[in-house]
């Protein structure tokens, strides 16, 4: 039987997922038996056979979460296990926001306790860091990136949700450039979403992907390669 990685949360089902690396992670119920565990994945292994043979490096991006109770939100490369909260007790709120952080479990509290309210809710928030941790990152990155390219400008900063990249630049004829990344990549760690940034910021040097591109950005990220694999990995794993 295949080895496998099992997460558990407050699920019904069993789901096996084969990653870009080709590694196997299970999802099942909090108290499945692990016999019965290894019953499904044994059951299976034809089909995850099939998966690892043709899985390529490709990652499409899991746009939309249900974000219900017992779901895992990754953020910052740390996994958090959703609950519900009560709107009018807000002990540990960080900055008075209806989302908040206690221990391993992401805790929300809206005013409005449907399905709807609570996904929006958790979006807003998830938009509202990454807004604030990527414009720290994108600062860090640049005062040494504009150490070493002087005559650069420093690329205004956008986000949007995206299916299958990271981020991008746009320049040219715009005045700063415009980098926009992946508000999604707020479930990755610091140093992950600090890889993206400098790839973009290579980009003012070399529009392309060409081993000189490589040879700037792994000046500033020597495990990009590494790195770029973690954050697929991190991906994978929402």
């Amino acid at each position: 039987m295949f080895a496998y990685t099992l997460i558990r949360s407050r699920r019904t089902t069993v789901q096996i997922s084969v990653l870009p690396d080709r590694t196997i992670v299970v999802r099942a119920p909090l108290f499945a038996p692990r016999q019965k565990i290894d019953e499904i994945v044994a059951g299976k292994e034809r089909w995850i056979q099939k998966k690892i043979s043709t899985r390529t490096t490709a990652v499409v991006l899991p746009v939309r979460h249900a974000y219900v109770p017992g779901e895992t939100v990754m953020y910052l490369g740390k996994p958090y296990i959703l609950r519900i909260g009560n709107a009018d007790a807000k002990p540990g709120h960080e900055g008075g926001s209806p989302v908040y952080r206690d221990g391993n479990h992401l805790i929300v509290c809206p005013r409005n306790r449907t399905v709807q309210a609570v996904q929006r809710t958790v979006e807003t928030w998830l938009r509202n860091q990454a807004r604030m941790v990527f414009s720290e990152i994108l600062d860090e990155c640049w005062k040494l990136f504009s150490e070493r390219y002087p005559d650069a400008v420093q690329p205004e900063l956008h986000l949007r949700t995206m299916k299958s990249r990271w981020g991008s630049l746009s320049q040219g004829t715009l005045r700063p450039p415009h980098m926009t990344l992946n508000t999604l990549l707020i479930g990755t760690e610091p140093y992950c979403i600090k890889q993206v940034v400098y790839h973009e910021l290579c980009h003012i040097v070399h529009p392309d992907h060409s081993r000189a591109f490589y040879e700037i950005l792994a000046s500033f990220v020597p495990d990009w390669k590494e790195t770029k694999k973690r954050t697929e990995q991190i991906f994978s794993l929402r």
